[in-house]
């Protein structure tokens, strides 16, 4: 077994690696969350360590994948993993290729390799490897390499995929979930990802879209937003029905958009939605979540025309039938989709389903908690999935952050693994707010100018992203001040003597929470720096509460501030500048300096 690897294998992934390994060219099917990774980087190590192969590459279905998976190989099997997606500029990508192990997304690999350069590819892992069917840049490139060595993962491949599969990599070989020694890492529920990328026309209208948000009065920006909100979430349909109106937005956004609207795709996530159905082709029955009355019945009329039976569940207004007839239908087990408008969230018992699709991402943390607590119950049957549609590179994919994080925040459980959670959130508008922060503090105001969005987004982008870990902040004359939680030592090398406090009769009470255990400190600034320093030097300061009693040298009386710092303190530099601010923006607070 590879000596480098820092987790210790469960028994069956090593049955897994070994049975790869003899076969050569063979499909390993495990659920989510019993760790097909681990099996992959073991196969990798053994083959680079006995030089059966010198050029490895590994296929990942999303650029997110492909970051998370380069991130596993180099902490774990400590092996110089070199991710390649199309977030990277194309010059930049030609060196790259030139590393041992290469993980990449199907297209940017067609995109980049001539045929030449991919028969030199001595071992491929196709991750999700039931996406290598038909003729999408999977399949397409599978038939193109002639690597001797092949592995495919995937945690579930439909019956039609299978003859198709094994011709491309390989002898299937399936864990079932109700092995004793994997049902215990599978959660009966499982969260999928499925991009939806906008095609260029539909860029081009996004762009316009923000340009018109960059310039008009703040007044109607939130109006803009709604409209970019419409697009990027349900598409040109609901954007195109919300102008039609002849309302504000369409004045704002001039009407000559519907024209460019007319061009674009109805509902650019049809294509994934399709995909979902396909990949998960055994479902019984399953339910699509979409804000749009009108792109329900468009997205039902698909459906229909895609073969399965449907029926659509919408307000009283756009109701043809009592909601008891239509449960009626929705029961039967030949209807195999429910597409359910916000009707189907409030009060109405809808039937037990094996997939849920979210194709409308939300905000709204009650309305998120609705479509999850009503239909992720637990029947111990089977395997059930819930998929959710996200458009990259949009606001699409911060409402289903916020959304998952506040409801996680209300103790529900959603489906979906942290690294997949924490892949998204390098792809939404959360990123660039932790890449200004890496430059300099700033308050909530300035990041909501820099990023032109209102300064309620901008503070649900930061208060997600100190509970994440990734920013904390520090109290100034302009409020809670914002950084990057690897940049907060330019603090000190910047506003050093910023934080100094110049009072030296104050006292505090620190009030510390140390995980589930708690502790009190009182004493002079330098009583209060030393303890709270020796603390983080031991153990992580979960949320401290320093009140500041300030010393006023006239009055001869003592003014009381109370400051909160509500985010993880782990190292002895940290809560040194945190008791710092504390003190001396206690006296900046009463005026004092």
């Amino acid at each position: 077994m590879a000596k480098k690897i820092l987790h210790k294998p469960r028994d069956y992934q090593i049955e897994a690696f070994k049975y790869a390994y003899l076969k050569k060219r063979c499909v390993c099917v495990l659920p989510t969350g019993t760790g097909k990774t681990l099996i992959g980087l073991l196969w990798a190590t053994r083959l680079l360590q006995e030089k059966k192969a010198k050029r490895i590459l590994i296929l990942e279905p999303t650029r997110y994948l492909v970051e998370q998976i380069a991130s596993y190989y180099r902490k774990i099997g400590k092996i110089d993993a070199q991710p390649i997606h199309g977030g990277f500029p194309r010059h930049h990508r030609k060196k790259m290729w030139n590393s041992k192990v290469v993980i990449a997304t199907p297209e940017v690999t067609l995109s980049d390799l001539t045929e030449r350069e991919l028969e030199r590819i001595d071992a491929i892992i196709i991750d999700e490897c039931h996406h290598t069917t038909g003729q999408d840049a999977y399949a397409k490139l599978v038939n193109k390499i002639k690597a001797e060595y092949r592995l495919g993962l995937s945690a579930y491949i439909p019956p039609s995929r299978r003859q198709e599969i094994k011709k491309f990599i390989g002898d299937i070989m399936f864990w079932s979930w109700n092995d004793p020694r994997i049902r215990q890492y599978v959660p009966e529920w499982i969260g999928e990802v499925y991009e939806a990328p906008l095609n260029p026309h539909e860029e081009s209208i996004l762009k316009r879209l923000e340009t018109v948000y960059n310039i008009v009065e703040d007044k109607y920006r939130s109006t803009v937003r709604l409209a970019i909100r419409f697009f990027v979430r349900d598409g040109a349909l609901a954007l195109s029905e919300s102008l039609e109106k002849r309302g504000r937005m369409y004045n704002l956004l001039d009407g000559t958009l519907l024209e460019k609207l007319k061009h674009a795709r109805p509902a650019h996530k049809l294509p994934a939605l399709r995909r979902i159905l396909s990949d998960h082709e055994e479902f019984e029955k399953a339910i699509v979540f979409i804000d749009r009355v009108s792109l329900a019945f468009y997205i039902s009329e698909k459906l229909s025309e895609w073969g399965y039976r449907n029926i659509v569940l919408c307000g009283k207004s756009r109701r043809e039938r009592s909601v008891r007839d239509i449960l009626a239908e929705a029961v039967r087990p030949e209807t195999k989709i429910i597409v359910s408008t916000s009707a189907g969230e409030e009060g109405i018992d809808l039937p037990t389903a094996d997939l849920l699709v979210i194709w409308s991402n939300i905000v709204s943390t009650l309305r998120f908690i609705q479509r999850h607590g009503r239909l992720l119950r637990k029947s111990g049957k089977k395997l059930k999935f819930v998929a959710y549609i996200v458009t990259p590179e949009t606001p699409d994919i911060d409402s289903l952050i916020d959304a998952i994080f506040f409801a996680r925040r209300a103790d529900v459980d959603v489906p979906l693994e942290e690294d997949a959670l924490k892949a998204l959130i390098k792809k939404s508008i959360k990123a660039r707010v932790i890449e200004l922060l890496e430059a300099r503090p700033l308050p909530a105001e300035w990041i909501a100018d820099a990023l032109n969005i209102s300064l309620s987004e901008a503070k649900r982008h930061l208060t997600f992203l100190v509970k994440n870990g990734d920013i904390i902040y520090f109290y100034t004359h302009l409020g809670k001040t914002y950084v990057a939680r690897q940049s907060f030592h330019l603090i000190l090398e910047e506003y050093d003597d910023y934080f100094d406090p110049k009072i030296t009769e104050s006292i505090a009470d620190v009030s510390l929470k140390l995980g589930r255990r708690k502790r009190k400190i009182s004493g002079a600034f330098s009583e209060v720096l030393t303890k709270v320093k020796n603390l983080a030097a031991t153990k992580a300061i979960s949320q401290m509460v320093i009140s500041v009693q300030v010393f006023d040298p006239e009055l001869k009386a003592y003014h009381l501030v109370t400051i909160k710092y509500n985010y993880l303190i782990d190292t002895p530099l940290l809560a040194e500048l945190v008791v710092r601010n504390s003190f001396s923006y206690a006296e900046r607070k009463v005026g004092l300096i």
